[in-house]
């Protein structure tokens, strides 16, 4: 049996991130494990002791397949979120790319700590398939992820690496967004002839 439900968990702010449940055996099995998930995260969660409430609760995406894969948090409470979109009416706020390029783009948001509003939100992508698979924001609010791409015009800016290397597989992006999500601060391929892949990322004092 196969279940996945939850993606990604931040202790402080309490933020549990969650697929849409699905299980190879049959969907209530899927959704029992949900609701335990739910339980056990209200159950431990210091600011709202009860258990009984959500503080905020969404959905983000467009009209195809859309998931999420990281969540970072930053000290004031801004939600920052990145994984893969196959909508070209993806949600989008003050974009630095406006426009879905390909079979499967990245997307970089940042959700406001009220949970009300969506501070940006951008496609990060080219033609092929490409994946944010991880995120971390520093002290100022820059915010920094990584992941996987095949294509061969992914946005790239003050590059370590600026053209694709990965033949017929993927290369490695890293990418930093400015605090107020209005430009890359850099953005690079990293990788060889073979397939490259990222999944975790983390930034120091310096950025």
């Amino acid at each position: 049996q196969r279940v996945g439900i939850a993606r990604a968990l931040v202790v402080q702010p309490r933020i549990l991130c969650m697929d849409e449940p699905f299980s190879a055996l049959d969907a209530l099995t899927a959704e029992n494990l949900r609701s335990e998930v739910l339980e056990l995260f209200h159950a431990t969660d210091n600011t709202n002791p009860a258990g009984n409430a959500l503080i905020y609760s969404t959905y983000i995406g467009g009209s195809e397949y859309d998931q999420g894969r990281a969540l970072a948090v930053d000290a004031a409470g801004n939600a920052y979120l990145t994984g893969i979109t196959e909508s070209p009416n993806f949600p989008l706020k003050d974009p630095i790319q406006a426009k879905y390029a390909g079979k499967q783009d990245t997307f970089a948001l940042k959700i406001n700590a009220a949970g009300n509003a969506l501070v940006y939100s951008t496609y990060l992508g080219g033609a092929g398939d490409d994946v944010g698979h991880a995120i971390t924001v520093d002290g100022a609010g820059a915010s920094y992820i990584t992941g996987l791409s095949n294509s061969p015009d992914f946005p790239v800016a003050r590059p370590l690496q600026r053209q694709f290397k990965g033949g017929t597989g993927d290369d490695v992006v890293v990418v930093k967004i400015n605090p107020a999500g209005t430009a890359l601060a850099y953005s690079t391929y990293v990788g060889g002839l073979k397939d490259d892949e990222a999944r975790a990322i983390a930034v120091d004092g310096q950025g």
